[in-house]
């Protein structure tokens, strides 16, 4: 009985910690995002101050981690800038993959993702003036993006594109993946690059499972798996990197 008590106090003070913790990562968030928000909507007004904006978020999203806590661990060879521009497709788990695809896309580049971001509190005005919101359920709207994307990635910027979508609440498996990251990727003749988010879910729980007990995730190590890159038809690199992360799972 008492070795249960123990098991029981032990296991509510984990989840108490996880729950402060995912608090704590909220707050963090809100306060650093405006600590630099002036300074990135001065970057807004104008084209030309893209680059700095987009330095100002990779400071502040390798700020944000440092100081929650995360550790980053890359496995594998990241993609040379000069070298690009690439299409990224990484898995996706929760919004922490966001915040670590500043660690791994080093050169210029845009999110490619679903327009519902830019509804977020204040990272949305970020995303939406920085960033390519994609409204599926539109096919104009869809069709407008993906020529934005295009024009991009023939202008030397890479893209960051989730194949799945949404956010995966699986650490076993991987949701079916679309097709618009490959397509973009063969039309503008540039690689693919795969990247696998390992252990995000450890760290930070699905969006629908935040601020909920039982409490899971808090601070340590996150590791990210970098594919080489990858050329060739849609349906090739789709199932290359598919396969590739299904054998890593």
């Amino acid at each position: 009985m008492a070795e249960t008590n123990t098991h029981s106090q032990t296991h509510f003070i984990a989840s108490l910690a996880a729950v402060m913790w995912q608090y704590y990562f909220a707050g963090q968030f809100a306060l650093t995002l405006l600590l630099f928000y002036p300074y990135l909507w001065w970057c807004f007004r104008s084209p030309r101050r893209y680059h700095r904006a987009l330095n100002v978020q990779r400071f502040w999203s390798e700020y944000l981690l440092d100081t929650v806590g995360i550790r980053v661990k890359i496995i594998g060879e990241l993609p040379r800038p000069e070298e690009g521009p690439y299409v990224f497709t990484p898995n996706h788990r929760n919004f922490l993959d966001i915040l670590l695809m500043y660690f791994v896309a080093r050169g210029p580049f845009h999110f490619m993702a679903k327009a519902e971001l830019a509804r977020v509190p204040l990272f949305g005005i970020l995303f939406s003036k920085t960033h390519i919101p994609f409204n599926r359920s539109s096919p104009s709207e869809a069709s407008l993006a993906f020529r934005r994307g295009l024009g991009e990635l023939k202008n030397g910027m890479s893209l960051v594109v989730f194949p799945e979508a949404t956010q995966n609440p699986r650490a076993d498996g991987l949701l079916p993946f679309k097709e618009g990251a490959f397509k973009l990727a063969e039309e503008a003749g540039v690689p693919v690059v795969g990247v696998y988010f390992e252990n995000n879910l450890e760290r930070l729980p699905h969006s629908r499972d935040l601020f909920r007990w039982p409490g899971r995730g808090g601070p340590g190590e996150v590791r990210i798996r970098i594919m080489p890159p990858v050329s060739g038809s849609a349906e090739f690199t789709r199932q290359h990197v598919r396969s590739t992360m299904e054998g890593w799972l």
